[in-house]
C-alpha cells in the first residue's frame, strides 16, 4: 500500500483521477499509520514477516530494517500453499463425516429391517397361538 500501481494509474481516464486514487491510497496510508505502514513512493516487493505487511525497497532499508524479510512474491505463494493444506484438512474432515453418516445410514436401516422382521415374526407367532 505504498503507492498506486502503475497499471491502476495508466488506467485513470483522467488526469483527476489519477489524483484521486493518489490521494486515496494516501489517505488510507495515513488512516493506518501506526508505525506499521508509511507512506513511500515505490512497488511493493518484499514482506516483513514481524510486520506481516508488504513494503517497498525503501522501506525494507528503513523501518524495517533488521525485522526478517522475504520477496513479495514468494510470501504470497508460501500463503496460496498455507490456504490450500488447510482447505485439504477440512475437505478431508468433511469426507470423514460423510462416511461417518452413511455408515450410521446404513447402521439404521439394517436396525429397521431387524425391527420388522422381529414384528413379522411376533405375528405369525401370534396368529399361530389364538387359532
Amino acid at each position: 500500500m505504498c503507492w498506486p500501481s502503475k497499471s491502476t494509474i495508466q488506467a485513470a481516464s483522467s488526469v483527476e483521477t489519477a489524483r484521486k486514487e493518489v490521494r486515496r491510497v494516501i489517505t488510507a496510508s495515513s488512516v493506518v499509520r501506526s508505525g506499521v505502514i508509511n507512506v513511500s513512493f515505490s512497488m511493493l516487493e518484499f514482506f516483513c514477516k514481524i510486520c506481516e505487511v508488504g513494503i517497498c525497497n525503501a522501506c525494507a532499508l528503513t523501518d524495517h530494517e533488521g525485522h526478517a524479510k522475504m520477496l513479495l512474491e514468494g510470501a504470497a505463494n508460501e500463503r496460496k500453499l498455507k490456504l490450500k493444506s488447510s482447505f485439504d484438512h477440512q475437505k478431508q474432515k468433511v469426507q470423514n463425516k460423510i462416511s461417518k453418516i452413511t455408515k450410521l445410514d446404513e447402521t439404521v436401516l439394517k436396525s429397521k429391517n431387524k425391527l420388522l422382521e422381529w414384528k413379522e415374526s411376533r405375528n405369525s407367532l401370534l396368529t399361530v397361538l389364538l387359532q
